[in-house]
């Protein structure tokens, strides 16, 4: 039997008691365990599991069968024969963060990746990475789109996050899509360029072809401080379609 509380914490978890109902919770990424005082029936993820012997709580600590605790919220415990010890092993975010930062190979980063956000799935420095992968380095935006979506509903207002989303819909020919994204890009950056540029981008399209919108965009774009490509490329568009 073990403490619980100092055991879990320190593998990154959290660990909280309802004092009205005895209930205590273990959280530690994706997995949850819900356990009472003196009882043998535990819930690991939802799923009923009845202990050998019941939770105990001794001098205000919680104790559980070590083996229970380690190997159900995501860890290894492992008898050490020689030496008559008990370890326990378990992957830390953290750690694999700084593990992947080493990687070259741009699959083998992915699958890394893609680990990480199986342990915990709004890790923002994942999520981050993944999508610029695919985007970037394996020239699959439809891949990326999935994560960006992500980053933008945890962080609504980075601008960078949409207009990423947005080029990425417009590289997977998702059109009214990506002029949402450059939409919102547009209305947090209003003084930026590229939000008006990318919806010109979309209505100028084969799909969309809409003169119109296209050339009202591009001229809100040149109003505002442009790159010297981008601008070309909006003054071309006008001069073809006067």
């Amino acid at each position: 039997m073990v403490p619980i509380r100092q055991i879990m914490e320190a593998l990154g978890a959290q660990v909280t008691y309802d004092s009205k109902t005895g209930l205590i919770t273990v959280k530690r990424y994706t997995h949850t365990l819900m356990m009472k005082k003196d009882d043998t029936a535990v819930s690991y993820d939802g799923t009923p599991i009845t202990l050998d012997v019941p939770v105990q709580v001794r001098n205000g600590r919680t104790f559980v069968p070590l083996r229970f605790v380690g190997e159900n919220p995501g860890a290894k415990v492992t008898y050490l024969a020689a030496t008559k010890t008990v370890a326990l092993e378990a992957e830390r975010v953290e750690d694999l963060l700084i593990d992947v930062l080493a990687e070259t190979d741009p699959l083998v980063k992915r699958d890394k990746y893609l680990h990480i956000l199986s342990l915990q799935p709004d890790n923002l420095t994942a999520l981050k990475a993944l999508s610029s992968l695919y985007y970037k380095d394996l020239s699959s935006p439809k891949e990326a789109i999935p994560y960006y979506e992500q980053i933008v509903v945890l962080e609504s207002t980075n601008s960078s996050a949409f207009g990423s989303l947005g080029w990425a819909y417009y590289s997977d020919h998702q059109y009214q899509n990506a002029i949402s994204a450059f939409a919102k890009y547009a209305a947090l950056l209003p003084q930026d360029y590229q939000g008006y540029f990318g919806i010109a981008a979309c209505y100028a399209s084969f799909e969309l072809n809409n003169v119109a919108k296209a050339k009202e965009y591009y001229q809100k774009a040149l109003k505002l401080n442009m790159t010297t490509a981008a601008k070309q490329v909006a003054e071309k568009y006008l001069a073809e379609h006067p």
